[in-house]
């Protein structure tokens, strides 16, 4: 049988090499999908939202199956599976931060709302958050910080969301001394530390770190 050099996308009617087409092992014929990975693309772009969605409810609906095939899958491509995180890592260093907090705000309940790193950066520069925000020095290395906790020291209280309005530049030292605390409480104390009667400022219409 000749060998299949070219396939034509059925989205897009061009003729195209084959490794232009993503493979699928269903197919017999050639071994690849039937639209080109332009025409895929441009599709998930369009229905990125979508997508999403279906994956979270089809994980949802399939956790156990799910992990389970992932935990035999990495522990048969450990080599292979270290290296992509390695690559990734390397080409993302916010996105992965970011990946785990996500996952940390999941496992604690807490809501998770839709936002990339560049957001975030926005928001920080439209307030002019660029040091600490608790002590006002310099936030490095820099901490993301939770201002409502996700595991709020009281059992009773309501987890905050992983949202950048909830998201705040830290220091080391103050991320890791507020931990799960009040945060009302933590800053009038890191307020009062620096000579600055907390009252005043927060209830002052001024910026309070002039």
């Amino acid at each position: 049988m000749d060998e299949i050099a070219e396939k034509t996308c059925t989205k897009c009617k061009e003729s195209r090499p084959l490794g232009m087409f993503s493979t699928d092992r269903r197919n017999q014929r050639d071994g690849k999908q039937s639209q080109c990975k332009r025409c895929q693309r441009e599709w998930y772009t369009a229905n990125r939202e979508r997508k999403l969605e279906d994956r979270r409810r089809h994980h949802e609906a399939n956790r156990d199956m799910e992990n389970a095939y992932s935990r035999r899958w990495h522990a048969a491509n450990r080599s292979r599976a270290a290296e992509h995180n390695r690559q990734w890592h390397a080409t993302n260093p916010g996105g992965a931060a970011e990946r785990a907090r996500r996952r940390r705000a999941r496992k604690a309940s807490a809501t998770v709302e839709p936002f990339t790193p560049a957001d975030l950066r926005a928001d920080w520069e439209d307030l002019d958050l660029y040091d600490c925000f608790f002590c006002h020095g310099p936030a490095a290395p820099l901490h993301v910080d939770h201002f409502y906790p996700l595991s709020p020291a009281d059992e009773d209280g309501t987890p905050g969301p992983h949202a950048v309005w909830n998201l705040v530049p830290a220091c080391e030292t103050c991320n890791l001394s507020k931990s799960n605390r009040d945060p009302w409480q933590f800053l009038r104390e890191s307020l009062e530390a620096r000579g600055v009667d907390a009252l005043t400022v927060l209830l002052a219409d001024t910026e309070p770190f002039n």
